[in-house]
């Protein structure tokens, strides 16, 4: 017994180090391409519990060891950046659903395919109403709906575009048609609806074997003509054909477990959508505003190498986690909504609602620097 009490805490401060290793290495998922780090990428996907356990280590040693609280002291001091990008020291404000003329509202959803999975139709129906109806009510100038689905034939039953733009007066869209149904009569992508004039627009489809795509608008505003991006990028679960994966990929995978050639295969499709979405930045000269579901988290490469110098509205204005998604009951924040330095965010709230698997964003962002 008294060996036993003499190694314990020596294997408690082993177990301890190692979980520091962990924690400091999801400090660097902003940094390290996953498609080459993928193990680093994991643990960033479990900072917050990484962080919590470190936390609680540090409390422990305190009473028990103080000199080896040191370590988990120091490891906390270095996540300073993770947290920030996490958790938004903003003073809790009401949001002001009343919106000024002078401000622009933005909207960013995933709407699960409007409700296509349901148990039945009923079901469908009345989930979609509740879209509809919170959409109408926040009555907002810029939609951006990931995972839209619709009728496409003009005036036929299930053609949502109608329905917005005749009963909540977007007369203006763009939309991806990425995935056909039922014959061409269907399809599912991504679109944004607005109030505003839309100039030009423009798809850009992701690199094959990648499904999906990346559209951009141009709209009148305030006498300029500012950019609208909207995408939603590929989690990684790894739905493509995986021969046509494993040719494609860059690294000599066939020997790993299969989980793992997903896993990695899965990271580089995601880089390559990445870099995607960075040429359509990048070709932008005028004020521009990103809206999408990036299925990454604040902490990740995806989420720092396409918000870059842009600013994120919830770290702005936002209050707590703003989680947008529960991935099998463990939270996530996948959905953002970033702007460039010619405007400024004046309030952010999360839309929370059992209408979709995603919980959406609204903000009001006004035209001009703090």
């Amino acid at each position: 017994m008294d060996r036993f009490k003499k190694v314990l805490p020596e294997v408690l401060f082993f177990v301890t180090i190692l979980l520091l290793i962990l924690l400091i290495s999801s400090n660097l998922t902003g940094m390290v391409n996953p498609s080459f780090w993928w193990p680093v990428s994991i643990t960033g996907l479990f900072f917050p519990i990484l962080f919590i356990l470190a936390f609680s280590a540090g409390i422990f040693w305190l009473f028990v060891k103080p000199k080896y609280s040191l370590h988990c002291m120091v490891a906390i001091l270095l996540c300073i950046p993770n947290i920030l990008v996490y958790i938004p020291f903003n003073l809790s404000a009401d949001f002001n659903e009343s919106k000024k003329s002078t401000e622009l509202r933005v909207v960013t959803w995933n709407v699960n395919l409007m409700n296509y999975s349901a148990k039945n139709d009923e079901t469908a129906i009345k989930e979609n109403e509740k879209i509809f109806t919170i959409l109408h009510d926040l009555n907002a100038d810029v939609i951006c709906l990931q995972d839209f689905f619709t009728a496409v034939i003009p005036d036929k039953r299930y053609n949502f575009i109608d329905s917005f733009r005749n009963y909540m007066g977007y007369n203006y869209s763009y939309f991806s048609r990425d995935y056909p149904k039922f014959e061409g009569n269907f399809y599912s992508g991504t679109i944004i609806f607005s109030k505003y004039k839309i100039v030009d627009s423009i798809k850009i489809k992701f690199p094959k074997p990648i499904s999906g795509s990346i559209i951009k608008i141009g709209l009148l505003y305030q006498d300029d003509t500012i950019d609208v991006v909207s995408t939603h990028l590929q989690n990684i679960n790894f739905g493509r054909d995986e021969d046509m994966a494993l040719k494609d990929s860059s690294h000599d995978i066939n020997k790993s477990p299969g989980f793992l050639k997903k896993l990695i295969y899965g990271y580089e499709d995601q880089m390559k959508q990445v870099s995607s979405v960075q040429k359509v930045l990048d070709k932008s000269n005028r004020p521009i505003i990103f809206a999408g579901d990036l299925n990454d988290v604040p902490t990740s490469y995806t989420y720092s190498n396409i918000k870059r110098e842009m600013k994120d509205v919830w770290l702005q204005k936002g209050t707590g986690l703003g989680i947008t998604f529960n991935f099998n009951k463990y939270p996530l924040r996948i959905d953002y909504i970033f702007y460039s330095d010619k405007f400024t965010c004046k309030q952010t709230k999360k839309i929370q609602s059992t209408a979709s698997d995603h919980y959406g964003i609204i903000t009001d962002l006004k035209k001009g620097m703090q």
